[in-house]
């Protein structure tokens, strides 16, 4: 069987060499290969929300700033220099010169007005349906840009309707990364044909398999990578993943159990490494649903779950039990939010059934089953979402409730949550920077219709995540984010369950790995050894 399966990932991993190029250029000297449990969604920025997708094209494409993962400090990357007016209302960035795209356009201020343009105006119009996404992360991030404006050939403003604190880390963000401009006749242009400034570019897509070159005229000479060929390996089924990492068909494999961690470690050719990564895995509520449209129906909720056995079960040490929605090393400027001790709800379900009553939902519990959606596939921070779901369902069986679990592919699982079919569901997110904004503004604020899947809104809350975006002093910031927490704890939209760890295992022919802040990975800096 274990041949059998061997032959079947060498075929794979062939079988994107098919073209006489592709099969004479790829070897395993100059070719890395990333497995994973899920394909990738799209390849344009601003329609991408899955981790996976953002991973592949964080190799295509750039943005304006980076945030360093060491010390959280914003650099320039695409961007020369970045200025803010007094009131923090316009900022005006200058774009390096010199930089070209993967077609030999120039990067200029035209092409930076662009990328973000076409989403705003995509959603001002409500044209988004044209590009085949709902350009989520523009909805729950950037619509506080008011206008973009190019002044010069390398000069862009940006003005806003408020002041916000954290603006110049947001261009960062994967969904803002720079493209070459295309035409509006061709929506999917970028999802077909990608391109950007980065260290690789688009070589062979096909189902289940993308294949990357290096950029050999990269703008930034000492980043450029040092081996040819990038390919992203889609693997679904665990075991076949540590088969092809075993067998050398793969040298980076992603969404593995944690049961086979051990093995993996002590594998003479194999090796671990666990990625800090700023992350919750939580249930999301569905606030706008009975029974948990009633705040005590909620509080059972977390009184009924054992978070703490899930944590065990599910991360087998790789992760914390949660007690809010940002982790604890989250900060402002080094200013901390609230402590790891702060408390949460404890695991008592004589406490659930008192709430369930006060509720309403006590007599009900046996005639209504609650729907739970849940992805089918593993991802680095939901290493086995099914065993979640069914530890879950579970605890809620011992009340005497009924769990139906919806597991499904990531697109359908997303479709359902916008469409509110949920009562609860079981979600994961990775911080796409280091601000609690990214977490308390868009998982939660009314306004994030794309990302706020308990569909919660509450005023005070609200209030107190807006007074936190827009003051620039961190201290106040600190105190508006945790009012802004007692507030969540108090109406309990959701049940927070773990902050994870990322688990990668690697051949240790791959030097130098290293991760940026959102866990994407820095593939041009890997080296290969021979």
């Amino acid at each position: 069987m274990k041949i059998i399966a061997l032959v079947l990932l060498n075929f794979l991993w062939l079988s994107g060499c098919s073209s006489g190029d592709s099969q004479r250029g790829m070897t395993r000297k100059n070719t890395l290969v990333v497995a994973w449990a899920k394909d990738i969604t799209t390849l344009d920025p601003a329609c991408a929300d899955g981790w996976e997708s953002a991973e592949v094209i964080s190799q295509i494409y750039e943005g304006l700033v980076y945030e360093d993962p060491d010390t959280h400090q914003v650099k320039m990357r695409l961007a020369q220099s970045v200025k803010s007016s007094e009131n923090g209302l316009v900022w005006d960035v200058k774009v390096r010169e010199g930089i070209k795209f993967h077609n030999g356009m120039v990067l200029n201020a035209q092409a930076v007005a662009f990328s973000f343009k076409r989403q705003m105006e995509a959603v001002q119009k409500g044209t988004s349906s044209k590009y085949n996404c709902n350009f989520s992360y523009w909805k729950a991030y950037f619509n506080m840009i008011d206008d973009v404006k190019v002044i010069s050939d390398y000069a862009v403003r940006f003005t806003l309707k408020y002041n916000y604190a954290p603006f110049l880390k947001m261009l960062e963000i994967f969904s803002v990364y720079i493209v070459a401009p295309f035409s509006e006749e061709k929506p999917d242009s970028l999802d077909k044909n990608p391109v950007g400034t980065g260290p690789f570019k688009i070589h062979r897509r096909m189902e289940g398999r993308v294949v990357l070159k290096r950029n050999s005229a990269y703008w930034n000479s000492k980043l450029k990578a040092s081996y040819e060929y990038l390919v992203f390996q889609t693997i679904p089924e665990n075991r076949q993943r540590v088969l092809a990492l075993e067998g050398g068909q793969a040298d980076i494999a992603y969404h593995l159990d944690p049961e086979g961690h051990l093995a993996i470690g002590l594998h003479p050719s194999l090796a671990l490494k666990k990625v800090q990564s700023v992350n919750v895995a939580y249930l999301a509520l569905n606030t706008q649903k009975y029974p948990f449209s009633i705040r005590q129906n909620r509080i059972a909720a977390n009184h009924l779950i054992d978070r703490d056995k899930i944590n065990k079960m599910v991360y087998q040490g790789t992760g914390d039990t949660a007690n809010a929605p940002i982790p604890p090393y989250l900060t402002i400027d080094g200013i901390k939010i609230y402590k790891k001790s702060w408390p949460w709800y404890e695991y008592n379900q004589a406490r659930a059934l008192e709430l369930f009553r006060e509720g309403g939902f006590a007599e009900q519990m046996a005639s209504k089953p609650l729907n739970l959606y849940v992805i089918r596939n593993p991802r680095g921070t939901l290493p086995n979402p099914l065993l979640m779901a069914n530890l879950i369902r579970n605890d809620f069986r011992r009340m005497g409730i009924e769990v139906k679990i919806h597991a499904l592919e990531y697109r359908d699982y997303k479709t359902a949550l916008a469409t509110g079919k949920h009562e609860m569901a079981i979600h994961s997110w990775i911080g796409d920077l280091w601000d609690p904004d990214n977490f308390l503004f868009g998982l939660l604020h009314y306004s994030s219709t794309g990302t706020n899947y308990s569909k919660f809104n509450d005023s005070a809350y609200n209030e107190a995540v807006y007074k936190g975006r827009t003051i620039d002093k961190p201290s106040l910031r600190a105190e508006f984010y945790r009012k802004a927490l007692d507030i969540f704890k108090n109406e309990a939209p959701w049940v927070p369950l773990v902050y994870a760890k990322i688990v990668v295992a690697y051949n240790k022919r791959v030097l130098n790995l290293k991760h940026n802040m959102d866990t994407t990975t820095l593939y041009n800096l890997v080296r290969l050894e021979d």
